[in-house]
């Protein structure tokens, strides 16, 4: 296919359009006459107002994510489609920026870009490569996968995005490594990070944003990047794939289109920036009036390069970036931006963001640049906050374990031989028996206490770290002479003996290394390491240097990051744990900590609420009282949530504190509960999966009480311990209620059902009919002994086969206890918490056609003694085939014999009647209507399901291979939860079906579809539900609800392209045993000469065939010659 351009300066459009309904157009350049083939004369008077240009369907999709996103913002970003007067849609990006006129009406600026050849060529590329890889290196965007780790480490990337970033993949890595986020400029990395904390501590699927890239060349580019979740780990991290678009040029047209000069005006009344415009022939730039406002000095500066410099306002260390400013300016760079410091009025030098746009003359000679300056000094400070944060340990200020490998690294690599680097390795001596003897609060001042001595000997060019717990580090470069980190080990030893001579001692013990030579980290930390071992074994309290002779050992210490256990609550965090998550009994568990919270901390009252089935209403399901405190927990039941709700609402994150209830006025405080003698409270709310289920409270009833910071924190901690705790307990409540309504409906069934525990294939339960059959089922005992009289597990056991992808499996299994071949099903089933369960269901095994057949073919051949041709024609069958069904069974007789491979029935070249599979019984077939009954009683009966529909305009498309689109739904528990649109591309039903199972899907409902199309389905294990149409959405609840109707022979009748392909010379290929007519139908039935038993008539119910097949031939029934293979003409 050849290369075309997706998007060029002929597919944008600016326009002016009111934010308010009915949403009219105030302006609009000649893009949009040229996009939408209207004239301006009929873009004003006739088409107007925003819902005249878009695609109908789209119209209020695309006012509520305006509306939404200007609640947030005034940038809009939305992609939909439009209707040209042609009537041809096409798929555009709108980008816009909302302003106010002088008059007060709300507008927004907008730029339509023409996205539709972008969104078709990846749909060709879909329909042609299924592949990933391929497709990804086919799409003009920078496609890639990720750890979603502290770098965003690159795990693999298709062509562009090398391209787009300017390096080859070699020199990517050779400069990069793994990681992605040193690409994005230093001011984008705030935004790039909060969207990546985003997923991963909000746990949301995908982020959408915009940011800037350093490419390889020095120049920068505007991506937009769409970031997801894909559902994968891989090194402990998960993985996410990532999207870039190189959307520079349309940058490019967005600040070309808000610094119009008609727009002039209305962008200098805009508050937070001031526009200015820079004449190249006179070298001269003007600011907006507000100027004078904001700097001193005037708003005109002629010779800006040297005079902004002159009259103060420019920083020295910002100079270069105003005459880079200039230089491009003169040079006719189209874009620019950059960023500087500029001396304000009030606030001193602050960071500014300057982003220009060059105008040019026919010849393209640069006239003049018009520009904005924005002030982005808070968001400077804020990055520089968010640097320090991620690089620093938070309780020690000292940098944390891993900046401290990336800068000691860094460093090392520089080292010359002219100098050595030291590193020494310090580690609290006994630090344990400090925190167990004089408490954890006075164990994080001894922390850091020496953090303080660390910073104060380092140096100004050395590191100081925390590696983890009680162990630090201190790294000195460009030492000329080693005894210098013996002096600094002496004195750091001594200050800690200074601010610790009396009960509580403090020593030291130091390991140091130091190498003249470019050595990776591991292995000096590895030598330090080795020396502090050596400092241990000396009776600590001193020091070691390392020698290559030192005695190889090595001081074990933890040196994972510090986390929340260090803070003074380990110990009591570590009895939460055990107490709460390793009993079975979650409500006594609960009651045992809670006293243990209550009794470290000397709360009175801890009270944990959880909502009623009227949600209107909380119960206190636990309350532990300090002695001497009232329990009044049976008072508190069917409390009024809005008690709870509304001191949750004064909160932050759904926690509130109060020092001092007496301040809280509340709407209901005759009936607050914490109005009896509570002085002090801490409330926090409960969520699952977004939802609050209740509340956790510790209340005090002494004002004196003292709650620090520590301890609030503490408090958190515990509290979402405690909310994890209920969340168990309601679980295993449904849970056990859910296993109790299953048992009562397996008690009713006739069948035997066996629920198995899967790793130690324990009975669980089994029902009644189960006991009947199987006499010697117990509980805890072997499925194997009391089911098949094993000693083991069955070799041939299908519970193997199950996994997520296919959680039920069949088969045929002779059983041992009642020597009779039985249908075993096995599914999996949610019994108990934390444990595998599937379940078994036996049946009488019924023989299918294949098996009555072989079965008439050995009576006919082995005992008998009839030819082949004798047996073919007492079966109605071809010679061939019967000659093939025999010597594939003579065969797998042998192979069974000789070899004792299991014996496996399977079909030969003849088609028997399947059910739902292509039955060519037009309509009459019992065993189909009773299959299908039965597929809509399993429909029913799963909790989880993806459904899929052939889509066109959200309508049922009536050809399923044909189909453009597929939406699929999941259902959960009769509710729909997600739905997506995938691409099927109209290649017939193989490939839609690969595309089904690759998606998992359970269940189709369509309207049209050929009998191949229902035995690919029916071979995928995918339920059918055909002869529908209308709208999606309705055909989904009717089929939860169980209305939805089923017509397979309506859906495939007249489908003359779909044949049954017997191999009767004249008559239905469905074999069956009739007469001996030439005319004879297939169907298996036994009826007179020239008849068939399932009714005799073609499927369009006419006596006389007319169906439009030329020579009177039936559209359904196989491949007569000349004769309708319905039998009757």
């Amino acid at each position: 296919m050849a290369s075309s351009n997706f998007v060029n300066g002929n597919d944008v459009a600016t326009f002016v359009l009111e934010t308010d309904a009915p949403y009219n157009i105030l302006d609009f350049d000649q893009g949009l006459c040229t996009m939408t083939g209207y004239s301006p004369r009929e873009l004003s008077k006739k088409i107007c107002t925003l819902d005249n240009l878009l695609y109908v369907e789209d119209f209020t999709e695309v006012i509520a994510s305006m509306n939404y996103q200007l609640s947030i913002s005034n940038l809009i970003s939305i992609q939909h489609r439009i209707v040209t007067k042609s009537g041809t849609v096409l798929t555009v990006l709108c980008n816009g920026q909302a302003f106010s006129l002088n008059d007060g009406r709300d507008v927004l600026q907008c730029v339509f870009t023409d996205i539709t050849n972008l969104e078709n060529a990846a749909n060709e590329t879909v329909r042609a490569k299924t592949d990933l890889e391929i497709f990804a290196n086919t799409v003009p965007s920078g496609v890639s996968k990720h750890l979603l780790d502290n770098n965003l480490s690159l795990l693999w990337a298709n062509n562009f995005f090398y391209d787009m970033c300017g390096y080859s993949e070699h020199d990517y890595k050779e400069k990069f490594g793994k990681s992605t986020l040193q690409l994005v400029l230093s001011e984008d990395l705030a935004l790039v990070i909060d969207a990546l904390a985003d997923l991963t501590e909000n746990e949301e699927n995908s982020k959408i944003m915009n940011f800037r890239i350093q490419c390889a060349d020095g120049n920068i580019k505007w991506v937009n990047a769409v970031i997801a979740r894909s559902g994968s780990e891989e090194q402990g991290f998960p993985v996410v794939n990532l999207v870039m678009s190189d959307i520079t040029s349309l940058k490019i047209a967005e600040t070309k289109a808000m610094l119009e000069e008609q727009k002039y005006l209305i962008i200098s009344d805009i508050s937070e920036e001031l526009p200015y415009e820079y004449d190249i022939a006179t070298d001269t730039i003007t600011f907006a009036e507000k100027f004078n406002h904001i700097f001193e000095g005037e708003s005109v500066i002629e010779n800006p390069t040297e005079n902004m410099l002159k009259m103060g306002l420019v920083s020295y260390d910002t100079q270069s970036a105003i005459e880079e400013l200039f230089y491009l300016a003169k040079a006719g760079t189209e874009y620019h931006s950059t960023e500087f410091k500029l001396n304000t009025k009030n606030g001193g030098f602050q960071w500014y963001f300057s982003t220009f746009s060059t105008i040019y003359d026919e010849e393209g000679t640069p006239l003049r640049v018009v520009g904005l300056l924005r002030n982005i000094h808070a968001q400077k400070v804020e990055q520089q906050k968010l640097l320090i944060r991620a690089e620093t340990d938070q309780m020690t200020g000292l940098y944390n374990k891993a900046t401290t490998e990336s800068k000691i690294q860094a460093s090392l690599r520089e080292l010359n031989g002219n100098s050595y680097q030291v590193l020494m390795l310090v580690d609290i001596d006994d630090f344990k028996k400090i925190n167990d003897t004089f408490g954890h609060l006075k164990g994080d001042e001894v922390i850091v206490d020496i953090a303080k001595a660390l910073q104060e000997f380092k140096g100004d060019y050395g590191i100081a770290g925390r590696l983890g717990g009680d162990e630090f580090c201190v790294f000195l470069s460009n030492v000329l002479d080693t005894q210098l980190a013996s002096e600094k080990a002496v004195m750091i030893a001594d200050r800690l003996r200074e601010l610790y001579q009396h009960d509580c001692k403090v020593t030291l013990s130091i390991g140091i290394a130091a190498t003249n030579q470019q050595i990776p980290y591991n292995v000096l930390l590895e030598n330090a390491d080795t020396a502090l071992y050596q400092a241990k074994l000396n009776g600590k309290n001193g020091y070691f240097f390392y020698a290559d002779d030192m005695e190889r050992g090595k001081y074990e210490n933890d040196r994972s990051e510090p986390t929340a256990k260090e803070t003074g609550t380990s110990a009591l965090l570590d009895s939460l744990l055990s107490t709460l998550f390793a009993s079975t009994n979650t409500y006594t568990a609960i009651e045992q900590a809670m006293a243990i919270v209550g009794e470290h901390y000397a709360i009175d009252k801890i009270s944990i609420w959880e909502y009623s089935y009227n949600k209107s209403f909380v119960d206190c399901t636990h309350q532990w009282c300090k002695k001497g405190i009232n329990n009044d927990m049976t008072l508190r039941q069917h409390t009024p949530a809005a008690i709870l709700e509304e001191l949750s609402a004064m909160g932050t994150d759904g926690i509130t504190y109060s020092s001092d209830t007496s301040l809280i006025k509340t709407n209901t405080a005759s009936m607050n509960p914490y109005a009896e003698g509570i002085r002090k409270l801490m409330q926090c709310d409960i969520n699952t999966n977004g939802k609050r289920i209740g509340f956790i409270s510790f209340y005090s009833m002494d004002k004196d009480v003292t709650w620090n910071a520590q301890t609030l924190t503490a408090f958190k901690q515990i509290f979402r311990l405690f909310g994890e705790a209920i969340k168990t307990k309601q679980a295993n409540r449904a849970m056990s209620l859910l296993r109790d309504d299953t048992i009562k409906a397996f008690d009713l069934v006739q069948n035997p059902m066996v629920v198995v525990d899967k790793d130690s294939y324990d009975v669980m339960y089994f029902n009644e009919c189960a006991r009947e059959y199987f006499p010697k089922l117990a509980l805890n005992s072997k499925c194997y002994t009391c089911l098949q009289q094993e000693s083991g597990p069955c070799r041939d056991c299908p519970v193997h086969k199950i996994s997520d992808s296919n959680p039920t499996v069949g088969c045929i299994k002779h059983n041992r206890t009642l020597d009779e071949p039985l249908d075993v099903h096995m599914t999996t089933i949610n019994w108990s918490s934390g444990s595998h369960t599937f379940l078994i269901s036996t049946s009488a095994h019924k023989e299918t056609k294949a098996e009555q057949l072989r079965k008439e073919l050995e009576q006919n051949i082995n005992i008998e003694k009839r030819t082949h041709d004798q047996c073919a024609q007492q079966m109605q069958i071809s010679r061939t085939t019967a000659t093939e069904i025999y010597e594939k069974a003579r065969f797998k007789i042998a192979d069974a014999i000789v070899n004792g491979k299991p014996l496996v029935i399977e079909g030969g070249n003849y088609r028997i009647c399947q059910e739902t599979n292509c039955c060519a019984c037009a309509g009459r077939c019992r065993r189909k209507t009773v299959a299908q009954s039965a597929a809509q009683d399993e429909i029913q009966g799963v909790s989880h399901m993806k459904i899929a529909l052939p889509v066109k305009n959200d309508a049922i498309f009536q050809h399923f291979g044909m189909a453009p689109n597929f939406k699929i739904y999941e259902v959960q528990d009769g509710h729909i939860v997600s739905t997506e649109t995938i691409a099927a591309g109209g290649h017939g039903h193989a490939s839609v079906v690969n595309l089904l199972v690759k998606n998992a899907v359970d269940c189709v409902i369509c309207g049209g579809l050929g009998p191949g199309a229902v035995k690919s389905l029916a071979q995928a294990n995918i339920a059918l539900y055909a002869g529908n149409e209308g709208d999606c959405a309705i055909a989904i609840a009717a089929l939860i609800a169980g209305t939805l109707q089923n017509n397979v022979e309506a859906a495939t009748a007249g489908r003359g392209g779909h044949h049954c392909h017997g191999h009767e010379e004249s008559g239905c290929g469905c074999h069956g045993h009739h007469g001996h007519e030439e005319e004879g139908c297939g169907c298996h039935g036994h009826g007179k000469e020239g008849e068939c038993s399932c009714g005799g008539e073609c499927s369009c119910g006419k006596e006389t065939c007319d169906c439009h097949n030329e020579g009177h031939h039936c559209g359904f029934h196989g491949h007569g010659h000349g004769h309708c293979g319905c039998g009757k003409h």
